[in-house]
């Protein structure tokens, strides 16, 4: 998605709802069905259990994964001014200060990368 809105003649604040609103607009779609085939994964020893109010740990895992990329398909300044506005829209959806909504975004980024690591 980022690739073809960077190719596009659109503002940063064009990119930054077409952004945000593609998230939630993911998220939404995707968390029932992804959620009930990971309850149903016979690889998992215990079902994992997971229900509709996990849906806002998925939201912001994926915002916080999404968010990473913009660096690598905005350059010149407008990847911060891009981030700056998604925060800003997310942190308005969610009635929360934007910085507020920055520390959880870098708290998840922090907790996905450990989990990704080997140990």
């Amino acid at each position: 998605m980022l690739t073809l809105l960077r190719k596009k003649k659109l503002t940063d604040n064009q990119v930054a709802n077409i952004f945000v609103n593609g998230i939630i607009e993911t998220a939404e779609t995707a968390f029932p069905e992804l959620a009930g085939f990971i309850n149903d994964c016979p690889e998992f020893t215990v079902s994992p259990s997971l229900e509709e109010k996990d849906y806002g740990r998925f939201l912001m895992i994926i915002a916080a994964s999404n968010m990473s990329q913009i660096s690598k398909h905005f350059k010149d300044g407008h990847d911060k001014r891009i981030a700056r506005l998604c925060l800003d829209k997310f942190a308005q959806i969610f009635e929360l200060k934007p910085e507020d909504f920055a520390r959880k975004i870098k708290s998840y980024k922090s907790s996905y990368g450990k989990s990704k690591s080997p140990e």
